[in-house]
């Protein structure tokens, strides 16, 4: 089991926000919608089968881009490679999956769900089966977040179903793997605290779309998480991810608004992220989101210099850009590494071409499926299809 000397960022510059609609980009466009597979007879917010035909064939995407990704990182097994993708990633045409479709069934799908399927890993069992190949071995992967609600259930004509016209509370959780082969306990799932005024749409579009006036928040807003190394806290370590001396690295993940504001015990919001709020500090600080960039006041990188030698904040976003002399567009990616408060080393826009960082385009062209005979259009799943992925130098970790 090697000690890391170095770490290398990934990070996947796609557009992660609802169709757009004829209007430019606003909560309230006319047409507006998520972007996903969804069938014609049922509401998509339950439709069980559709919604697992879509994570489907994310997934697939996801393993397409890692693996041409794989063709341009450092192959040194003491430098550790972190992938990371924007929230939103998997939330499916109604805005979210059934919450049981995250995990999964070993035995007969749940009744309430209404389908045949079994056994069936779910999506992060999915995910967890493309990390466990031999040649994701010195990876870490932050896929994104899963966007999922759990419905009440109602009897009809005796049998029990998922009552659609009822509030649903909404996750929205971040997988974080290990990769390579025997480790897939090693894992951890940290979930948002607070929901966005962005994170969905703002008014209804009727029947199928989860928007703010029907859904109801997992987590209490003035509760204030446990900040401990526990799961769905901010703070944690993996199991094998060690600096050079042999130590645990410490990592910390705020999903998009948890990185700008915390909670106080009132409902009174802190301008800062949970990390800070709950006077931690560590060592690789990850920000998946979706209209978020690096906040000056959150960033809690530990190290006896001034930036921190070998301590980075990594932001991978797929709502908004960053301004740019040279992109005149607001809405769509963008990609920030840190090494300390207000000290950019890496800042890039969707597509942007930046010095020492390697750019893949996958944008709108449809992805071969070899295994089933077909292709998989990524416009069909992102409004932008599957974007870019941008591989950034080697860093050294912690010296």
């Amino acid at each position: 089991m090697p000690n890391y000397t170095h770490v290398q960022f990934i990070s996947w510059e796609i557009y992660t926000g609802p169709n757009r609609g004829p209007l430019p980009w606003s909560l309230a466009s006319p047409g507006q919608s998520y972007t996903g597979l969804a069938g014609t007879r049922k509401d998509p917010r339950v439709d069980v089968t559709w919604q697992v035909q879509d994570i489907k064939n994310r997934v697939f995407c996801t393993e397409h881009v890692l693996r041409e990704a794989r063709r341009h990182i450092d192959t040194s097994p003491i430098t550790l490679k972190i992938f990371m993708a924007p929230e939103f990633l998997y939330r499916g045409k109604g805005g979210a999956y059934i919450h049981d479709l995250l995990n999964g069934w070993n035995g007969p799908a749940p009744t309430e769900l209404g389908i045949e399927f079994y056994p069936y890993p779910g999506l992060f069992g999915l995910l967890q089966d493309i990390a466990a190949k031999e040649e994701y071995g010195d990876w870490l992967f932050v896929f994104g977040t899963a966007i999922s609600a759990s419905f009440p259930t109602r009897v009809v004509d005796g049998k029990r179903i998922l009552d659609g016209t009822d509030m649903s509370e909404i996750y929205n959780t971040a997988l974080v793997q290990r990769g390579g082969p025997g480790n897939t306990n090693d894992a951890y799932a940290s979930r948002k605290h607070y929901i966005s005024p962005i994170d969905f749409l703002k008014y209804s579009l009727g029947r199928g779309a989860f928007a703010h006036e029907n859904i109801l928040p997992a987590d209490i807003e003035y509760m204030v998480p446990r900040e401990d190394n526990i799961e769905g806290s901010a703070i944690f370590s993996i199991n094998g991810l060690n600096d050079r001396n042999g130590r645990p690295i410490k990592f910390g993940l705020e999903v998009c608004l948890d990185h700008a504001a915390s909670p106080t015990g009132t409902n009174i919001r802190n301008r800062w992220g949970r990390i800070r709020s709950a006077d931690k500090w560590v060592n690789i600080q990850l920000v998946p989101s979706g209209g978020m960039s690096l906040q000056s006041d959150s960033i809690r990188l530990t190290g006896n210099t001034s930036p921190p030698t070998g301590c980075y904040a990594f932001n991978c976003d797929g709502l908004t850009t960053l301004k740019s002399p040279t992109l005149n567009v607001r809405w769509g990616a963008h990609t920030q590494i840190w090494n300390g408060p207000d000290t950019p080393l890496i800042q890039a826009n969707l597509g942007e071409k930046v010095a020492d960082t390697t750019l893949l385009e996958f944008g709108l062209n449809p992805i071969p499926w070899e295994k089933r005979q077909t292709t998989v259009d990524p416009v069909k799943l992102w409004d932008l299809g599957a974007g870019w992925v941008r591989v950034m130098p080697p860093q050294v970790l912690m010296p």
